[in-house]
């Protein structure tokens, strides 16, 4: 029987076919009771994946395998899979925005939405309505019918089957039929109404003398769902009033700042000199015209600050007194630091150095700070010398053992319910990704690694080491909320992870996380629905975001429809050593290192430095530090613009999805990114289904190719260190050495017309390598590829 290639479609507006005869396609898709889609060709990369990518992997399959059964056109195909691609092979997670999520929504038409959730979930209306909601706030429309699909998977003959369950009106979808609830609300006895109802805010309009919200009932229990005290205390806190004093204190920091700019101007403007002089401008008129470019911004509608962070602080009296036992040769303190009394070279060292010593201890303790001791940390950073290592190893001990951390509450929130969500999760935070105290072992989330269960690559040693201090934070998304005119519209999450690296001999130094940091924050960012599932109180983080949304944008707006939550009595003696020893409801319950605040005379909660239990890769102590940062008006300001109603998915940047033709020897989509070809995928016509196939692109096969190296030596097999390890390759032609361990060509079949230019341990630039893996141990050796032309390759061992 002849085969017939048909396109893949994910999500694709309507043709101009569709919207002409609308009842043919809603047909073709309820007729579309159940769809075979063999899977047998993809399996040996699926085995590849995560634990937690494989039922990513399969709702991708299963969504475009539907896609394949209702012929919809191709003419838009450009447009399709825009940002995702249908292997989701790890290195190419920062590239693509693949969906991770319980379900699959699709476009098919302007009124056909189709929906694909696993087996038995279907009847889940929560569920259905978050993945609905998941793109109305983006396109600010609902569609009129929803088409529910559910999928199985047998793994005995590799199929998934999707079946067809029912349609439902996209109206129907916003009722209480499926946990959907409105209210018009005017005063206090409205919001309770309405709050008590939900867990998770979707929608806020606001009127004249009224607000509508919206939100839907996601749990049946109330752990995630937040209470008036809750809502109150954060409104409280954006809506703090402004005492008489500070507004005439910012009022004088406001007429100095007018001044010392007229100062400014009139010494860099000779004109300006000149005019003032004849009288052409006077001083009046002058500073009348820089009030008007720099006005004065009322405080009570600037910028908030509202939050929560766990800070580092220091006891500088300590650590001036260590200093000085290392000075005087206190053989206890010594001996107590593990330090060998009997290590000659050091004791000579540290005889040569001690006046030095003995005035960094002076400033450390005059300056209250920590600077001194940084100055001369850092003139030991790198050296070569190793009692010099061994010396700064001390230093950063003393350091450390006299560091602790002290919360920080940006607004109204000490002592607040609200307040003690954000320190538990921010703290919660920290304590997972050390694994302090088997945090993560308590918790059985799928796919979840500590930091020190990812393991470094061996080509990141270098930053990692220099950058091992990490801050990590939650914040809002600006991508899950939109703002229609009068109306706030978000996404079911929308609260993301940050983290920056610094370098911990220059604090406020920030850059991109560190590799670890990096691995596990992006993680836990693109899962965070599946933590806030084990712990609900990730659910209330989320929604006290929403809220503090809702105030900034209302405080922007100058509306006061929701004053009413002044009336609020808020309890505010709340301490989190307490509450969190007595709140049973808690899923991470660790013996947190708590100390008396008063040794330290500080007014909020302090705790020592957590730290993870040291392990192989250079057993060294992480400190994490940041919080929790709230809506804020530079959040919001950028979304107030105004905006053109959108009826379709939001176009998005990313990869480039191209249409070939029927006539092409690999018809499909081929997916591109960066002139870099991934590959095409595409589905064949079976009498009892579709079958699902994929052709690797040259760079796939590139990045594979690496991958292969690196796992060889990984296993440590025969031959891992020298040319033989090519002999373990599958699918290679040809090797020609240009320079022995260094410098390789490699023919590979699956690339046509290019050569592999591969480069081991290449010590001098390598960002013209697109390509570029390591193993993780001592012994490893970083590999770098790039791909050459025929002509390059010549050009290349010209020669030679």
């Amino acid at each position: 029987m002849k085969k017939i290639i048909i396109f893949v479609v994910l999500f694709l507006p309507a043709a101009n076919k569709c919207a002409a005869e609308p009842d043919t396609l809603f047909n073709r898709i309820i007729n579309q009771k159940k769809t075979n889609i063999d899977i047998s060709e993809l399996m040996p990369f699926y085995e590849t994946l995560s634990v937690d990518e494989k039922s990513e992997q399969l709702r991708d399959w299963a969504m475009y395998g539907l896609d394949s059964q209702f012929y919809i056109s191709s003419n838009k195909s450009a447009d399709v899979l825009r940002d995702s691609i249908p292997m989701r092979y790890s290195y190419l997670k920062n590239k693509t925005k693949n969906d991770i999520s319980p379900g699959r929504i699709k476009f098919v038409s302007d009124n056909d939405c189709v929906v694909i959730v696993q087996q038995d979930k279907a009847k889940d209306k929560s569920l259905i309505g978050s993945i609905i909601d998941r793109n109305t706030f983006q396109t600010n429309s609902i569609p009129k019918f929803v088409h529910i699909f559910e999928y199985s998977v047998d793994f005995s003959s590799n199929v998934l089957t999707v079946f067809y369950i029912q349609t439902v009106p996209g109206r129907q979808i916003y009722s209480q039929d499926y946990n959907y609830y409105e209210k018009e609300v005017k005063n206090i006895d409205d919001f309770k109404d309405f709050i008590e109802k939900i867990d998770n805010i979707t929608k806020v309009q606001w009127e004249e003398k009224y607000i509508i919200f919206g939100g839907r009932k996601c749990n049946e229990n109330n752990m995630s769902a937040l209470f008036l005290e809750h809502i109150a205390a954060l409104y409280q806190a954006y809506n703090m009033p402004i005492s008489s004093e500070k507004e005439r204190h910012y009022k004088n920091e406001y007429e100095y700042f007018i001044n010392q700019k007229y100062n400014e101007i009139i010494s860099s403007d000779k004109k300006i000199r000149k005019d003032l002089t004849t009288g052409k401008l006077t001083k009046s008129q002058l500073l009348s015209e820089i009030r008007k470019r720099i006005p004065y911004t009322d405080p009570s509608k600037g910028e908030s600050n509202i939050g929560f962070s766990l800070d580092p602080g220091f006891n500088y009296i300590g650590m001036s007194e260590d200093l000085l036992k290392i000075s005087q040769k206190d053989s206890q303190f010594i001996n107590s630091q593990l330090i060998n009394p009997q290590d000659t070279e050091f004791n000579v060292y540290i005889a040569s150095n001690i006046n030095n010593i003995v005035s960094i201890a002076k400033k450390i303790k005059e300056q209250s700070g920590l600077e001194p001791l940084l100055v001369m940390r850092r003139k030991l950073d790198g050296s070569g010398n190793p009692v010099e290592r061994r010396f700064d190893d001390l230093l950063q001990h003393i350091e450390m053992r006299n560091s602790y951390q002290h919360a920080r509450y940006d607004g109204m929130l000490q002592g607040t319910q609200t307040g003690m969500v954000l320190f538990y999760t921010d703290l919660t935070a920290k304590l997972m990704a050390l694994n302090y105290d088997d945090a993560v072992s308590k918790s059985n989330v799928t796919g979840f690694r500590t930091m020190i269960d990812i393991k470094v690559p061996k080509l990141y040693w270098s930053d990692f080491m220099k950058m091992s201090q990490t801050r990590l934070w939650f914040g809002l998304r600006q991508e899950n909320f939109e703002i229609y005119s009068n109306k706030l519209l978000f996404s079911p999450t929308a609260t993301r992870v940050y983290a920056a690296s610094s370098n911990p001999l220059f604090p406020g130094k920030e850059t991109k996380p560190n590799f670890q940091s990096g691995e596990f924050l992006g993680w836990w960012d693109l899962h965070y629905s599946a933590i806030a599932d084990y712990e609900p109180q990730y659910y209330k983080l989320d929604q006290i975001q929403k809220w503090g949304c809702i105030f900034t944008v209302l405080k922007v707006k100058n509306s006061h429809l929701l004053d009413f939550l002044f009336q609020v009595q808020v309890s505010r003696n709340l301490d989190f050593e307490t509450w969190y020893k007595n709140t049973d409801y808690l899923k991470n319950k660790s013996n947190i290192p708590f100390i008396d605040k008063n040794k330290y005379n500080r007014k909020t909660e302090c705790l020592e430095l957590i730290s993870s239990r040291n392990y192989m890769l250079m057993g060294q102590n992480f400190f994490l530090y940041g919080g929790v940062s709230l809506a804020s008006r530079k959040d919001i300001i950028d979304k107030l613009s105004p905006k053109k109603e959108i009826k379709k998915h939001v176009e998005k940047s990313g990869l480039k999805v191209d249409k070939t033709t029927l006539n092409q020897a690999k018809p499909g989509l081929n997916y591109k990114s960066d002139n870099k070809n991934y590959g095409n995928f595409y589905a064949e016509k079976q009498k009892d289904g579709i079958k699902l196939k994929w052709n690797k692109g040259e760079d796939i096969i590139l990045n594979d190719f690496i991958d292969a190296l690196v796992s060889i030596q990984q296993k440590k097999a025969a031959g891992y260190k020298d040319e033989s390890i090519f002999l373990s390759l599958a699918n290679i032609e040809k090797v020609i050495q240009i320079e022995k361990w260094s410098k390789y060509l490699i023919k590979s079949k699956g690339i046509k017309n290019k050569w592999i230019y591969l480069n081991i341990n290449r010590p001098d630039k390598t960002y013209d390598y697109p390509v570029k893996a390591s193993g993780y141990e001592p012994d490893s050796d970083i590999f770098y590829a790039r791909l050459l032309t025929e002509d390059q390759k010549d050009k290349l061992i010209l020669n030679k």
